[in-house]
């Protein structure tokens, strides 16, 4: 992709080959997104939706980074709790003895 002018302040002309306007809609190629849309003069390719696509999905992704953290976190007390929560529940069985 290529700017090859500026309109004004906020707006460029960019030249782009058919195989990178299929990309910035999700495509890898033009021919697997002629079935969507077919790029002519007056098309209009929504960028900024896709963009805020990718941040919803990588806000997602540090949410369930922390969240998998955390679940991670509650395993690993879980684990230590077991042989507690046994000696209550099965007290014949559990390894921990009562103290007087």
């Amino acid at each position: 992709m290529k700017i090859i002018a500026e309109i004004d302040r906020s707006r460029v002309l960019v030249e782009a080959e058919k195989d990178e306007l299929a990309n910035l809609i999700g495509f890898y190629y033009a021919g697997q997104a002629h079935n969507v849309t077919r790029f002519s003069v007056g098309t209009t390719i929504k960028v900024h939706e896709m963009y805020q696509q990718l941040q919803g999905l990588a806000n997602a992704r540090r949410e369930l980074k922390a969240t998998s953290q955390t679940l991670h976190s509650i395993a690993n007390l879980l684990l230590i709790a077991d042989p507690l929560i046994q000696a209550v529940v099965e007290p014949d069985k559990g390894e921990v003895k009562e103290v007087a």
